[in-house]
């Protein structure tokens, strides 16, 4: 969708915001590619067997249930 607001602008880059969804490196390398930069929230890694996740910095955290 980025890629098609680019081209309906006349742009040679452009900044596009997306959900948690696409923080992945497929599409961080099709941004790359086409001169969109990508602002993407990156996922949470959660520890189903227990009460603590990796946040963003990678730092252990308590999960509240």
């Amino acid at each position: 969708m980025a890629a098609q607001g680019k081209e309906a602008v006349g742009a040679d880059e452009v900044t596009a915001v997306a959900d948690t969804g696409y923080s992945n490196g497929e599409h961080g390398a099709l941004c790359e590619r086409d001169g969109i930069t990508a602002i993407v929230p990156r996922a949470e890694t959660v520890n189903p067997n227990g009460t603590e996740y990796l946040a963003v910095t990678g730092s252990l955290r308590s999960r509240k249930r």
